[in-house]
């Protein structure tokens, strides 16, 4: 088992609405820090959210036992929960981090659920989003005896 699919037994809840209750609709804004004559550049959705769909649109056509395992297909609730993750990450930290709000890799969990995955050379980021909507997430810097979770 992957450190990132362990990611579900730490954090998780259950989202009813996919824009309440999660760490991207906090009303934290850099704005405020980084002062107010800045203008903030504006998210370009069609960049960021058309390749996540095309890869989410993808997953949804996995058939049951995908991996050989059993493994159940995505569904509509963590396609759905994905992409409105992704939506919101982009709209909070476009100014912050551009192009790198966009996921490096999207993968099935066999659960029905998706993985996101944000990955640099020096730290990884994975959201799970299961089956029925409720996420977790594993955030790692460094590496060997630096390592932090």
């Amino acid at each position: 088992m992957s450190n990132t699919s362990r990611v579900a037994r730490f954090g998780c809840r259950r989202r009813e609405n996919p824009h309440q209750g999660n760490a991207m609709n906090t009303g934290f804004s850099f704005a405020k820090y980084a002062g107010a004559d800045q203008t903030e550049p504006s998210f370009p959705e069609e960049d960021v959210i058309d390749p996540v769909k095309r890869r989410l649109a993808e997953l949804s056509h996995l058939e049951a036992d995908w991996d050989s395992y059993g493994g159940l297909p995505p569904t509509l609730v963590s396609i759905q929960s994905a992409l409105g993750f992704v939506r919101l990450a982009g709209q909070q930290f476009w100014h912050a981090y551009g192009a790198r709000v966009k996921p490096t890799s999207i993968s099935p969990l066999p659960s029905g659920g998706i993985e996101l995955e944000w990955r640099t050379s020096a730290e990884l980021f994975a959201v799970e989003i299961s089956s029925v909507g409720r996420w977790g997430y594993l955030r790692k810097r460094g590496s060997g005896r630096e390592t932090r979770y």
